[in-house]
């Protein structure tokens, strides 16, 4: 009886020993802008790593047919920044696995590299983006709670959830500007631009 009392403790201890291991497994750092797809019922998925350039980005996310003044790609890019140049256009959409978020993300480059993309998302899709983020990276590393009204008297809260890695700092947003928008905002932070310092100028 004391033999198996004590396998049992034992047994007790490697599984909460395991669980302890998988509860603080570090979180996955973000690699970069994951897109999709689906052709013909296929998923097809790429992957735009940080540091890209704007015509890396655009071979990437080609069209299936070439549109009428012949572009192959579904992107319209300058120096800055890479946007869709329409909702869905040829089936892309940033790749969050069974939740669709409608907006196209904006892709942000500085000295030509691939450093950030920012998505509108609905408001009513912030818990389950949330979900997603804190499945992948844990518990945010900080949490804001903004008291918000707008000019009709409305009130409500507007949220915000960051999340910082190693090299990277993501940020969930919900009814900050308005009642109905959120925001995702993904930056990698060793590419990202320097800090500009406001320098007082007298206003005449």
């Amino acid at each position: 009886m004391k033999a198996k009392l004590l396998y049992a403790v034992a047994i007790a201890l490697c599984s909460s020993q395991y669980v302890s291991a998988e509860a603080q497994a570090p979180p996955r750092e973000p690699q970069g802008l994951r897109m999709q797809r689906t052709v013909d019922g296929k998923r097809y998925s790429v992957l735009i790593p940080w540091g890209s350039t704007a015509d890396e980005v655009k071979a990437l996310l080609p069209r299936l047919k070439p549109d009428a003044l012949g572009s192959t790609t579904a992107l319209f890019c300058t120096s800055l920044s890479c946007s869709f140049l329409d909702n869905f256009v040829d089936g892309w959409r940033i790749d969050t696995g069974d939740v669709a978020f409608v907006d196209r993300p904006s892709i942000n480059f500085h000295e030509g590299k691939f450093y950030q993309y920012a998505m509108l998302t609905p408001a009513k899709s912030f818990d389950a983006m949330y979900e997603i983020l804190a499945k992948a990276l844990g518990s945010p590393s900080k949490s804001e709670d903004i008291p918000r009204q707008n000019a009709y008297g409305a009130k409500w809260t507007g949220m915000i959830r960051t999340w910082n890695t190693q090299n990277c700092e993501v940020s969930l947003s919900a009814q900050i500007s308005r009642i109905d928008d959120g925001l995702l905002l993904v930056t990698y932070k060793p590419l990202e631009p320097p800090e500009k310092k406001l320098e007082g100028q007298a206003p005449f």
